[in-house]
């Protein structure tokens, strides 16, 4: 494009008109994807923060056997109450019996927590894992005495 006459004057070309929505387009755009990023990051952090925290909540009523070493076996009963990291609840071998004072505390799926014997004094000591609806692991049980033995134990949670 050359110079052109208007109205009696020599003028510079008209400048090349943008549309308005384009014009906003490249002022934003940078904008735009940052923000959408951000978004796209908090909607994938939230997800993740909240399929962390279903896959380890351990709280309700557990039921199900030990075995220890020698082969002998029992029932155990748990009841647990999961807050953030901390296990509070009771344990016993059944849901009659209870003994009161579990303590312990969740690691992802890793659950560790001792409770105490009302009947006889013996401390079960637990490490277990919780995969779905079920706890699995060991335990560790000492009694008053001084004599311990370990068992492993299975639980499934309780869906009634």
């Amino acid at each position: 494009m050359g110079w052109r006459r208007a109205a009696g004057a020599w003028d510079k070309p008209a400048a090349k008109q943008v549309p308005a929505p384009k014009r906003i387009a490249e002022l934003l755009g940078p904008l735009c994807v940052w923000y959408s990023m951000k978004t796209i990051l908090r909607l994938f952090l939230s997800i993740a923060l909240a399929g962390a925290a279903m896959a380890a909540d351990s709280s309700g009523k557990w039921t199900g056997s030990f075995v220890t070493e020698n082969g002998d076996n029992g029932t155990a009963y748990l009841i647990l109450k999961q807050t953030g990291n901390t296990l509070t609840g009771s344990g016993g071998p059944d849901e009659n019996e209870q003994w009161p004072g579990l303590q312990g505390t969740v690691d992802g799926n890793k659950i560790t927590f001792q409770v105490k014997s009302a009947a006889d004094g013996t401390v079960y000591k637990c490490s277990l894992v919780l995969d779905g609806d079920r706890l699995k692991g060991d335990v560790q049980f000492t009694a008053a005495d001084g004599h311990s033995a370990n068992a492993k134990l299975d639980l499934s949670r309780v869906t009634r």
